[in-house]
């Protein structure tokens, strides 16, 4: 939308068939950057995507750079990425998956959760390390489904997501600083 949400348009489609769980934030320089989780084997790294248009085309999804790592199975669950107050890009992405053994070992779940920060327009990413350290249901590092952020106005950011303590859809955790 460019009128507030009054109005909404369908923009192209980015190129490929295995993309899911978009996030989009603005970039300094007015662009859109995508970046999208995927279901293929390779590469174990999230998928990006810009926007010169405001969202009409969109380029050829290329790899993230080489220092965001979603280590072997990130790659295929969502994250989520913010603009920060200072212009920053801000993302947390998973950076493993384990076995439930109360689903009888048949669901695996994103675990390890990591914060990235690119002062670059999303050219490099530096780890600021996980977003949460706690184990929580079964000793995971935190299991989580769906997520959002926002900045606060005094530069808080809020992430909230799908998890829990005593199963992994308890329901909404909510992570601040």
């Amino acid at each position: 939308s460019n009128d507030g949400g009054q109005t909404w348009n369908l923009s192209g489609a980015v190129a490929g068939t295995s993309f899911k769980y978009p996030t989009v934030v603005e970039l300094s320089d007015g662009r859109l950057m995508m970046t999208m989780a995927h279901t293929a084997a390779n590469p174990k790294n999230r998928r990006m995507s810009f926007s010169a248009d405001g969202g009409q085309t969109w380029s050829a999804p290329s790899d993230m750079s080489a220092t965001f790592s979603t280590g072997d199975f990130g790659h295929a669950y969502a994250g989520v990425a913010v603009k920060g107050k200072a212009g920053e890009i801000l993302m947390v992405t998973p950076t493993s998956r384990e076995l439930d053994s109360e689903s009888m070992n048949t669901v695996h779940y994103p675990v390890v959760p990591v914060l990235y920060k690119s002062t670059d327009n999303g050219a490099t990413f530096s780890s600021e390390g996980p977003l949460h350290t706690k184990p929580t249901y079964y000793q995971y590092k935190l299991p989580y489904g769906l997520m959002d952020a926002v900045v606060l106005d005094n530069g808080e950011v809020v992430i909230a997501g799908e998890g829990g303590v005593e199963s992994t859809a308890e329901g909404i955790v909510i992570y601040k600083k």
